[in-house]
Order: structure tokens, then sequence, then C-alpha cells
């Protein structure tokens, strides 16, 4: 109930408390916190409107202070959680960055490696189209030195460069010697129409020139590496494509060759 007492308008603290929104309890320690008197009118207490309108201010402002922490808290755990994400985000590019690198330097292995094999590749394609061509050259050469072989071995009755026969002599002349013997050229045992092997001429070059007094009765490991050491250096594709064993097999022959003689 609303009392006016000397032209001022005071509320009994229930209304007072209701009007402010709070308990009666609340609205006495709130009194009591600010020091505000109340005014006894019979059994009744009552509270002026100056002193209700400062509550009302003071309970407004706290409501505002409540209000700006809630906000605040919210805030807060909004920019922390921000925050974590920012730093998740941070990491996952460094981890990105990492990869990337890797990447990259694995790439450029890989290319390097390409690199060498396909040289390697067009380095034994080289040799061995080398090797086939001295085969086929070789193979080409052997049957018109064996057709040379046969017109040789003609008798005396046709022409060594034709078919064309030779005059005979009349009855009674003597008798020609024999002379096939004069005639049919000598063809090496070593040789025998083929033509020379790079490889092999380019070992016994170097046997020659490594052991100009001969071979030894036993070729140790060190002059042999020396030897296979020089082919592989040579910039002759087919030097350079000597393997150890066929070194060996001409060493052996170049001794057999020696013991014949």
């Amino acid at each position: 109930m609303v009392s006016i007492m000397g032209n001022e308008i005071k509320y009994n603290l229930k209304e007072a408390s209701e009007s402010l929104g709070i308990s009666l309890n609340t609205l006495k320690k709130r009194m009591d916190h600010l020091q505000i008197d109340t005014v006894i009118d019979g059994k009744k207490k009552l509270i002026s409107s100056d002193d209700l309108q400062r509550l009302k201010e003071i309970s407004q402002k706290q409501k505002t202070i409540k209000l700006t922490d809630s906000i605040d808290d919210e805030l807060s755990g909004e920019i922390k959680n921000l925050r974590e994400r920012l730093d998740k985000i941070e990491s996952r590019l460094i981890d990105n960055q990492i990869n990337s690198q890797l990447i990259d330097n694995l790439t450029a292995r890989i290319l390097e490696q390409s690199s060498i094999i396909e040289s390697l590749i067009l380095k034994n394609k080289s040799i061995i189209s080398s090797v086939d061509e001295s085969k086929t050259k070789t193979t080409s050469e052997k049957p018109q030195k064996a057709r040379q072989q046969d017109f040789s071995e003609k008798p005396l009755g046709y022409a060594l460069e034709g078919k064309t026969p030779v005059a005979e002599k009349p009855l009674g002349s003597e008798p020609e010697k024999n002379t096939s013997d004069t005639i049919k050229p000598k063809i090496s045992r070593s040789g025998r129409g083929k033509k020379a092997n790079p490889q092999e001429s380019a070992i016994r070059k170097a046997v020659a020139e490594k052991f100009p007094n001969g071979l030894p009765k036993r070729l140790e490991k060190e002059p042999l590496d020396a030897l296979l050491k020089e082919f592989k250096s040579s910039e002759d594709p087919i030097v350079s494509a000597i393997e150890k064993k066929y070194v060996q097999d001409i060493i052996s022959r170049i001794r057999s060759e020696t013991k014949v003689l």
C-alpha cells in the first residue's frame, strides 16, 4: 500500500520488494548495506520514493554488471575456442609445409635418378648397336673371302678373275707342270679370312705394352685390374664394354700361341 506523508509518497517494504523484483529479505539486506532508514507509520515500515528510486538504480546497475559479466564470460569462451582453432590450423599449415618440402625433395631425387637411368640406357644402346654393327660387318665379309678362296683353288684351265678356259697346247707338246701350289694363296691359320675383333685387338695391344718381355707364368690380380681399368676408361664404347672373363680368355689364347711358337 502506498502512503502519502507530508506531500511525499512512501511505500511499504513488501510493495517495494515487488517493485524491485527481489525478495523482502534481499531488500532489507540492501537497505542495511546502503544504510537506508525506514519510516515508521504505526505498525508499518515504509520507504521513501527517493530511496526506492535509489534501490532501483542500484538494482539496474547490478543487472547490467551481471549481464556484462555473462557476456564477457561467453566472449572469453569464444575467444579461447578461436585461439585453440587457430593453433590447430597453424600446426596443420606447418605440417603441410614440411610435407610439401619432403615431396619436393623426393620429386627432385626421383627426377635425378630417372635422368641417370636414361643416360645409362642410352649408353648401353649405343654399345649394343656398335657391337651389332661390327658383327654384321664381320658376317658380310665371310662369304666374300670364301669366294675368293674358291677362285684361288680352281685348276689352271680357268682364269683367276673369270671362268674363261685357258687355251690348250697341241698334242705332242710337253705337259705342263702342276703349279697349283704356287698359284693357291696361302691362308694363315690365325686369320682364316676373319676380320680382327676390336676387343681382342685392344687386349692384345694392351698386353704387349704391359708385358714387353712376355707374359709372366701367373698373372696377378693387380695387373689384371689395371688392364680392366684401362679398358673401362676408353672412349671407344666397344673397348669400354670388355669384361674380365674375356680378358682372361684372350690371355690364355696368347699363352697357347706363345707355346706353339
